[in-house]
C-alpha cells in the first residue's frame, strides 16, 4: 500500500512541473536559511555549557554605587578571591584570572598573545581536555604554564612541546607543562595561554603585594573570580553574607559600610554571555537573538505558506482524477492518504536539500561568524526533533485541506467541467499572511542597517582623513619620529581611546557640597587628543603644552589642584543648570596614578573646560559621565592622524618608526574605523543576516507568485476570453487582475505595520541611544513589497491578456 501511495505521489509530481519545481525550491531555501539561523541561535544560547559542571560554577561581579549612579564590573581586586577562600570554607574552589597582553618568544619567533595569570587551583573550576601533560600540577611552580593546541603549533610546529621553554617579555622563561585541546567557539573563556600567578611578575602576585585601603585604594579591579560550589549549595546563601564580608575586610574612614558602597553578585557562567556590564544587557541580548530565532521562524512560515498554497492550488485542480477515484471505490481515508504522502514527498525531498545545502554552506557560514558551529542531525536530539515536527506539520497542513474539501465532494460534483476552483479564502488568507511577513522583514532589515550606520557614525565622528591606533607607552621619541612623518596629520598620546570605551572608574563630588557627587569613568590624555577626534569644548577650554599646571603631578604629592575636562553629563548630574558654571569649580576625587598598582590619594581637581557629551564605548549604553586629565606618564595607546592617501607607504613608515623607537615586540596598530565597527560586529553581522534572509524571503514570494499566477490566470484563460469578446481592452484586463493581486499585499502592509512597530522599538530599546522609528521606512517597505509582487505577475497577465479569444474560449 505505501509503495502505491509513493507510486502516485511521484507521478503527480512529474505531470506538474512547474508547480512542483517551484514548492520543492522554494521549501529547501526557506529550511535551509531557517536551519542556519536555528544552529547561530543554539550556538548562542549554549555558551559555557559543553564545561564539565558548569551548573556550579560563578563569576564574581561587582556594582559600585555612588549617589545616583552604579557601575559595575566582570573584575574585582584581587583580594576579593582571598577573603571568599578564607571565609567560606564550603566553597569548593575560589580561582582568579587576569588577563594581559604579553610578548611571547622563541629563538625564532615573537608574538603579542593574550596571557590569563592564574591560580594553581583553576583547573578544579575548568576541567578542559588534556592533551598532554597534567593539569593538577602545571602551575604550582612559579614558571608553570599551560598552553593550547593552536600555540603548540604555533611556537614548537613538529616538536612535543611539553618541558618547552616560552620567554615572556624577553627575559622570563617559563616551562610548558600542559597541553590542552582548543574551546569551541562558544565560550567566554578562550585561555589559549595560562601562566602561574605565583611568578613574582605576574599581575595577580603584584596585585596581591600591594596593600589595601578604603574604596579599594591602590588595587586594579583586574582579577576575574571564579566560584564553584558543592553540588545542592545555593549561590543565595552566600550572596546574602556578602555584605558582611566586605564590612569585616574593608573598613572605610569615611564611617560608612563597604556594602553601602560595593555590592557584590555571583552570576553564573552560562550567563555570562549574555550578562555585560550594564544590568540591562542580559535583556538587550536576548531580545537580539529572539529577533534572529523570530526570523527563522517567518522564513519558514513564509516558505510552508507559500508551499501549502501552491499543493492546495494543485490538488484542487484535480477534482476529476479524485471523481474517478471514488467511483473505483476509494473513500475519504484513501483521498487524505493520497494527499498526505504527496506532500509529504515534497517535504521530505525539500528537507533533504536543506540538508545537503547546510553542510555545504556550514564552513563559509562558520567563518563568516568566526565560529567553530557543529551540524549533526542524527547526535543532537533537538535539531532531530526540529526537523520531524517541521517535517509532519508541513505535510499536514499541506495535505489535509485538500483531503477534506475534494473527499466530501460526490463525484458528479467532482466531474462538472464548470466546477468552481475551491479554496480561494484560504489562498488569500495564507497570500496576506505571507506579505505581511515580507513587509515586517523589509522594514526590520532598513531598520537595524540604519541602527547600524548610525552607531558606527556616532563612534567615529571624524573626516575623511583615517586615523591608526598604536599600542605604545608613546614616549617622546616615537611621538616626535610620528610626527615628522610626511604624510601624518597629528598624533595624540592617551590611556583610553574614549570612544572605544574606558577601562577606568571613580567617584567625584564638589569639594563645598559632598552631596553633589556622582561616579564617572577616567583617562588621561593629551592637549591635541580633542582637536585629532574633532570634539568640541562647550566652555573652558583644554589643556595645553604651554600651562606646566596642567600636567598632572608627577610624583603623586598634590599641592595645587589637579586640572580636569569633564563632559557636558557630568556637570548636569552634578547639578549645574548651565554646563558653564562648573568650570572653575573645585571637585575631589582619586584616580589611578602609576602602573603597576598606584593610586593618588583623594584630592582637589579644578575644572577647566567642559566637553561635548559623545559616545564612550557602545551605543548600547548611555554617554556616560567622563572626566579627563594630562599625565603623559599613563599613555598606552597613541591616535595618528594621516592623510587619506598613500596609505601603504604611510603604513610602511610607521612600522620602521616603530622598529628604532618603539616599546618592543611585535607592532599592534589598528585603523580607528575598524576598531568601532569591531565594537558593533554583534549587530553589524545581524544586519547582513537579515538583509540576507529578507532577500530570501523575497526569492520565496516570487517564487510562490509565479506558480499561483500562472495557476490562477490559467484557471481565468476563458473569463479572459469572454471580456475580450463583449469588448474588453488589454489594458482594463491587465488592470482588474493586477488589482485583484494586489489587494491582499495592500491589506499585509496595514496589518504588518503595527506588528514590525511594536518590535523593533522593543528591540531599539536595547541601546541606550538609537534611531528613531520613520514613516518612510514603513512607505517604503511597503512600496517594495507592492512592487514586486506587481512585477512578478505582470507579465503571465500581461501574456494572458493577449491570447486570441477563439483559442482561450476552447479552452478546457
Amino acid at each position: 500500500m505505501l509503495a502505491y501511495y509513493l507510486k502516485i505521489s511521484f507521478r503527480a509530481l512529474l505531470r506538474s512541473k512547474l508547480i512542483s519545481s517551484i514548492s520543492i525550491i522554494g521549501l529547501a531555501v526557506g529550511m535551509c536559511a531557517a536551519l542556519l539561523i536555528s544552529l547561530y541561535v543554539k550556538d548562542e544560547l549554549s555558551y559555557d555549557r559543553m564545561l564539565p559542571g558548569y551548573e556550579n560554577i560563578y563569576r564574581l561581579q561587582v556594582a559600585a554605587i555612588a549617589s545616583n549612579t552604579t557601575s559595575r564590573y566582570i573584575s574585582v581586586p584581587s583580594d576579593v578571591g582571598l577573603w571568599l577562600r578564607r571565609d567560606y570554607p564550603q566553597i569548593e574552589a575560589v580561582a582568579r584570572l587576569i588577563p594581559s597582553d604579553e610578548i611571547i618568544s622563541t629563538d625564532n619567533i615573537e608574538y603579542i598573545e593574550r596571557v590569563f595569570w592564574a591560580d594553581s587551583n583553576i583547573f578544579e573550576i575548568f576541567q578542559f581536555p588534556v592533551i598532554a601533560g597534567s593539569l593538577s600540577s602545571a602551575l604550582e611552580g612559579p614558571d608553570g604554564l599551560v598552553i593550547d593546541e593552536s600555540i603548540a603549533e604555533k611556537y614548537f610546529p613538529d616538536e612535543d612541546p611539553l618541558g618547552k621553554i616560552l620567554q615572556l617579555d624577553g627575559n622570563h622563561p617559563m616551562v610548558v607543562r600542559a597541553v590542552i585541546d582548543e574551546l569551541p567557539s562558544n565560550t567566554h573563556l578562550q585561555p589559549s595561554i595560562i601562566a602561574s600567578g605565583e611568578a613574582i611578575f605576574s599581575p595577580l602576585a603584584e596585585q596581591d603585594r600591594a596593600p589595601i585601603s578604603e574604596s579599594f585604594g591602590r588595587k586594579l579591579w583586574s582579577a576575574r573570580t571564579y566560584v564553584k560550589l558543592t553540588d545542592g549549595d545555593s549561590p543565595e546563601t552566600i550572596e546574602s553574607d556578602l555584605p558582611a564580608m566586605l564590612d569585616r575586610h574593608l573598613p572605610r574612614e569615611s564611617g560608612t559600610k563597604s556594602s553601602e558602597a560595593y555590592e557584590l553578585e555571583l552570576l553564573p557562567i552560562a550567563d555570562i554571555h549574555l550578562s555585560g556590564p550594564d544590568s540591562n544587557q542580559r535583556a538587550a541580548d536576548l531580545r537580539n537573538i529572539y529577533t534572529v530565532a523570530a526570523v527563522a521562524f517567518l522564513i519558514v512560515l513564509a516558505a510552508s505558506i507559500n508551499f501549502i498554497n501552491l499543493s492546495t492550488a494543485r490538488s484542487l485542480k484535480r477534482s476529476s482524477e479524485i471523481a474517478i477515484r471514488k467511483i473505483m471505490g476509494a473513500g475519504r481515508k484513501e483521498i487524505a492518504l493520497q494527499f498526505l504522502s504527496e506532500t509529504f514527498v515534497i517535504v521530505l525531498i525539500s528537507m533533504a536539500l536543506a540538508i545537503l545545502a547546510v553542510f555545504i554552506l556550514l564552513l563559509p557560514f562558520n567563518t563568516y561568524l568566526s565560529r567553530t558551529i557543529e551540524f549533526s542531525v542524527f547526535t543532537s536530539p533537538n535539531i532531530f526533533v526540529g526537523l520531524l515536527v517541521t517535517i509532519l506539520v508541513t505535510s499536514l497542513l499541506s495535505g489535509i485541506y485538500p483531503s477534506i474539501i475534494l473527499g466530501r465532494t460526490s463525484p458528479a460534483h467532482d466531474l462538472r467541467r464548470n466546477n468552481p476552483v475551491t479554496g480561494g479564502q484560504l489562498r488569500y488568507l495564507l497570500s496576506l499572511i505571507q506579505f505581511a511577513i515580507l513587509t515586517i522583514l523589509v522594514i526590520g532589515a532598513a531598520t537595524i542597517y540604519q541602527q547600524v550606520q548610525f552607531s558606527v557614525r556616532e563612534g567615529i565622528r571624524q573626516n575623511s582623513d583615517p586615523i591608526i591606533i598604536l599600542r605604545t607607552t608613546c614616549e617622546a621619541p616615537i611621538q616626535r619620529a610620528l610626527e615628522e612623518l610626511p604624510y601624518v596629520i597629528d598624533v595624540s598620546c592617551t590611556g583610553d581611546i574614549a570612544q572605544l570605551g574606558i577601562g577606568s572608574s571613580t567617584g567625584i563630588r564638589l569639594k563645598e557640597d559632598d552631596s553633589r557627587a556622582t561616579s564617572l569613568w577616567y583617562s588621561t590624555i593629551d592637549p591635541s587628543y580633542f582637536e585629532l577626534y574633532q570634539l568640541e569644548l562647550v566652555a573652558g577650554r583644554g589643556f595645553s603644552e604651554t600651562r606646566p599646571a596642567d600636567r598632572s603631578s608627577e610624583n603623586n604629592q598634590w599641592v595645587i589642584p589637579e586640572q580636569i575636562v569633564i563632559n557636558e553629563s557630568v556637570a548636569q548630574t552634578l547639578g549645574f543648570t548651565r554646563v558653564q558654571d562648573a568650570v572653575g569649580q573645585i571637585m575631589s576625587w582619586n584616580h589611578l596614578f602609576r602602573l603597576p598598582s598606584t593610586f593618588t590619594g583623594l584630592h582637589d581637581a579644578e575644572v577647566v573646560g567642559i566637553v561635548e557629551d559623545f559616545q564612550i564605548g557602545s551605543v548600547r549604553s548611555n554617554r556616560p559621565n567622563a572626566a579627563f586629565f594630562y599625565d603623559p606618564g599613563q599613555n598606552f595607546q597613541a591616535s595618528v592622524k594621516i592623510v587619506g592617501q598613500n596609505l601603504s607607504e604611510t603604513l610602511e613608515q610607521i612600522d620602521q618608526v616603530w622598529e628604532i623607537h618603539g616599546d618592543g615586540g611585535p607592532i599592534q596598530r589598528q585603523f580607528f574605523d575598524e576598531a568601532i565597527e569591531g565594537m558593533y560586529r554583534t549587530i553589524i553581522r545581524q544586519s547582513e543576516l537579515l538583509t540576507i534572509y529578507t532577500c530570501i524571503a523575497v526569492f520565496i514570494a516570487i517564487l510562490g507568485l509565479v506558480g499561483l499566477a500562472s495557476f490562477i490566470i490559467q484557471k481565468r484563460t476563458k473569463e479572459i476570453g469572454i471580456r475580450k469578446v463583449v469588448g474588453g481592452s488589454r489594458l482594463d484586463i491587465v488592470i482588474r487582475l493586477l488589482w485583484q493581486f494586489s489587494k491582499p499585499v495592500l491589506l499585509s502592509n496595514i496589518l504588518a505595520w503595527p506588528v514590525a512597530y511594536y518590535y523593533l522599538n522593543q528591540w531599539l530599546s536595547g541601546f541606550g541611544r538609537h534611531i528613531d522609528l520613520h514613516i518612510w521606512v514603513f512607505l517604503g517597505a511597503s512600496f517594495v513589497t507592492i512592487s514586486i509582487a506587481l512585477t512578478t505577475v505582470f507579465f503571465h497577465v500581461y501574456y494572458a491578456s493577449g491570447i486570441n479569444p477563439v483559442k482561450a474560449l476552447r479552452y478546457e
